[in-house]
């Protein structure tokens, strides 16, 4: 035991890829998308997986091979330029992340290196790819009240004067496209409930409550 904690597999085995292309001189590309670099809403599984995904037609290159990472950053090196995998799988990245203002240099995320020459750049690059930290868990928030009178009669008030437009919130679903590329196929609008509900009840219970309703029950 030499003190160091050992690499996961394909880290492991993706350092030894790049020692032997350094011994043996054969060129090869290496392409990095860097989880770190991903603004946080982007890292979220749904639009992880669809960037991961992007890189497919690279496995298509000559000797491909693809590393996923421990922090969720994959890597995949291949032999010769790239040629059409490697315009296919920018082009969608560019697509999945038109819209994106956070994203203004695609590079910056997707780098491709040229081994051996970039090897210790792509050292380098590969030595921030570490596990992210796991944030800690929210603190337990105390029993909410229930609601009484007075708290009703504020809630009340409230509804009247809201701004709702606040608590408006979108999702984008995206669809496979004839062409395999990603496009957008409608926005999901709704409201951010919860977030509402706790804005405006002050820390009171959102419930029905009998014994604060002074309206009669028809028969």
């Amino acid at each position: 035991m030499d003190g160091h904690a050992a690499l996961p597999p394909s880290h492991a085995e993706l350092t030894e890829l790049v020692q032997e292309c350094c011994r043996s001189g054969v060129p090869r590309h290496a392409l990095l998308m860097s989880v770190r670099r991903l603004p946080p809403h982007l890292t979220r599984p749904h639009h992880l997986r669809l960037a991961r995904e992007a890189l497919d037609p690279l496995c298509q290159a000559e000797r491909a091979r693809s590393f996923d990472l421990a922090d969720g950053s994959r890597v995949i090196i291949w032999r010769g330029g790239g040629g059409a995998p490697l315009q296919s799988a920018f082009k969608t990245l560019r697509h999945l992340w038109a819209d994106e203002p956070a994203i203004p240099d695609i590079a910056a995320i997707a780098t491709l290196f040229s081994l051996p020459a970039e090897a210790e750049r792509f050292r380098h690059a590969l030595s921030e790819t570490e596990p992210l930290a796991i944030e800690p868990a929210a603190p337990i928030k105390p029993p909410l009240e229930k609601l009484d009178p007075a708290s009703l009669q504020s809630l009340e008030q409230a509804l009247v004067q809201v701004n709702v437009s606040r608590f408006a919130r979108h999702r984008r679903i995206w669809r496979v496209a004839e062409d395999q590329r990603l496009q957008v196929a409608w926005d999901k609008r709704f409201l951010a409930v919860a977030e509402l509900t706790e804005t405006l009840t002050g820390g009171c219970y959102l419930c029905w409550e009998p014994r604060v309703s002074s309206a009669p029950v028809g028969r």
